[in-house]
């Protein structure tokens, strides 16, 4: 189903340009921080590259937002979640009149950060003969933040639509029966950063533009020839219409409050699934006020955010 972004974006954006202004012209602060902690000269560089590479790729899959790469590489004194002061509405004018597009959307700060801890514990082994034999195992994690900022610059309206910081990150784990052979297991760490970089891009999208998302439903179900199991079989194969019909015939007929809960229930499904939000707030009010099914609370709360949900979407996508 279609969920709404974190943000609501002026009607007149349909395209932006993806900007990257997190290079710190402190370049010797840089390098202290680079040895400090370990960093590679080029990790942050290609990190930032494949946050944006990440938020490029998941907006194409956007209905509300186009997005292309300009590869500008402006200088920022914005590091890990703090910003730095707005870029200039001149400039944003330009940006956008060269790029032809309707806003920027500009990383503003960026630092990735890696922590490698190790436990171990005794493990059996086979030898070669099938014996187990115990040993000591090394489980070796590595843990990748990343920190980032954007803004969105509405040069239309010269409104900041959006200033935004967070962090994400991700494991990654190995075995071996050395601590060394652990380590060396590793996903190497510069490509570990890269793809929790491509991650935070992903994770980005979802606050500025509606997107996808796979949600979990129960159905209530039952064996043999009724017109409730009929109904369920039709629902399960993807004919919402004969089951709805079954499931109305089940009301009708049958006077089992258990099985006309669940009949109710599942009808307030087959209308969520035809995007009839109001009649499956109806049919599951029937379900708990009429038959007292016990599961139908726990569903109207979630049609109830669903609702509220499309209405901000609603307005998203005008």
């Amino acid at each position: 189903m279609l969920e709404p972004g974190g943000v609501y974006l002026n009607p007149s954006i349909n395209t932006v340009a993806l900007v990257n202004r997190a290079e710190s012209p402190n370049k010797k602060g840089t390098r202290v921080e680079a040895i400090l902690t370990m960093e590679g000269r080029n990790e942050d560089k290609q990190g930032r590259q494949q946050i944006l590479v990440g938020l490029n790729n998941a907006l194409l899959q956007s209905p509300r937002l186009k997005s292309k790469i300009t590869g500008l590489e402006l200088m920022g004194d914005g590091t890990g979640t703090t910003f730095p002061a707005p870029l200039s509405w001149d400039s944003i004018a330009l940006l956008c009149s060269q790029n032809e597009v309707d806003a920027l959307v500009v990383l503003e700060s960026y630092d990735s950060d890696c922590i490698v801890t190790h436990t171990m514990g005794n493990v059996q082994v086979n030898n070669t003969f099938g014996i187990p034999i115990p040993t000591v195992q090394f489980n070796v994690t590595q843990k990748i933040i990343i920190k980032a900022g954007f803004r969105i610059y509405d040069p239309q309206n010269k409104i900041i639509t959006d200033q935004y910081t967070f962090s994400y990150w991700r494991t990654f784990n190995s075995q071996g029966t050395g601590l060394g052979e652990a380590i060396a297991a590793l996903v190497d760490r510069q490509l570990s950063i890269n793809q929790t970089s491509s991650d935070a891009g992903y994770y980005y999208e979802k606050h500025i533009s509606p997107s996808w998302m796979n949600e979990r439903r129960n159905l209530f179900k039952k064996a043999g020839g009724s017109s409730f199991a009929i109904g369920s079989r039709m629902a399960i194969v993807g004919n919402w219409q004969e089951a709805a019909e079954n499931w109305k015939k089940t009301l009708q007929t049958n006077s089992n409050r258990k099985i006309c809960g669940r009949a109710a229930y599942n009808l307030a499904l087959a209308a969520e699934m035809k995007g009839d939000l109001n009649e499956a707030k109806d049919w599951i009010s029937k379900s708990y006020g009429i038959y007292n099914n016990r599961q139908a609370p726990y569903y109207q709360n979630t049609l109830n955010r669903r609702y509220n949900e499309q209405l901000k979407l609603n307005e998203q996508m005008k």
